[in-house]
């Protein structure tokens, strides 16, 4: 499995129109958001509450 969507990145830089400046910051808020997200992710997963789960993990 890659670690990133292909797909959803070449989206990506067509968004950025070949402004790599523009796609990383757009991957440093996507990492901070995570970073922000994870700890109430992981707790939901220990849980077994598959809809917190699904809620969480679809902030992007």
């Amino acid at each position: 499995m890659p670690f990133f969507n292909e797909k959803k990145l070449a989206e990506l830089r067509l968004i950025a129109g070949g402004d790599d400046v523009f796609l990383q910051k757009i991957g440093e808020t996507y990492i901070a958001q995570f970073d922000r997200k994870f700890p109430e992710l992981k707790e939901a997963v220990e849980a077994k509450d598959a809809e917190q789960t699904e809620k969480i993990s679809s902030f992007t």
